[in-house]
């Protein structure tokens, strides 16, 4: 179906499906998190960390250009703006994860959601306070949802 062939009542159900997922996320207390999604997401997030700091140390990437920033590039001490930050660490963690996957729907979502996450979670902690626990239920609040 192309996107000319929706009709008023598809639209408004992928309206309601947004609205219903985004209240739900808006919603979401980290206190709600069982302790096993807990100790899975700092074991993704350190893992996931690890593999940026080393995949930024490798000669192809450290050699990315940047574009001056104050957001790190983790693992060295360059900095860049939010999206190149992103986009190499993301880059870093991809060439050095190999196991990382949702064991449910074979697919890496941390691998996609992450670098974003810990770029724009440094930016938010020195600017606004976010917490770690923050970060660990904004990461975890879709992957767990549907398992």
């Amino acid at each position: 179906m192309s996107i000319t062939q929706y009709t008023q009542e598809h639209i408004d159900k992928m309206k309601n499906a947004i609205y219903e997922q985004a209240t739900w996320v808006a919603e979401l207390q980290f206190n709600d998190l069982p302790e096993e999604v807990v100790k899975a997401a700092r074991r993704q997030i350190t893992d996931g960390l690890g593999c940026m700091v080393a995949g930024n140390t490798t000669t192809d990437l450290n050699a990315l250009p940047t574009v001056d920033g104050d957001c790190p590039i983790f693992g060295t001490d360059k900095k860049a703006t939010r999206q190149w930050a992103t986009l190499i660490n993301g880059g870093a963690m991809c060439k050095m994860e190999y196991d990382e996957g949702n064991w449910c729907g074979y697919a890496h979502t941390a691998l996609h959601l992450m670098p974003a996450l810990l770029v724009q979670g440094e930016y938010l902690s020195r600017t606004r306070g976010l917490k770690m626990k923050d970060l660990i239920k904004y990461h975890f609040k879709d992957f767990f949802k549907n398992i």
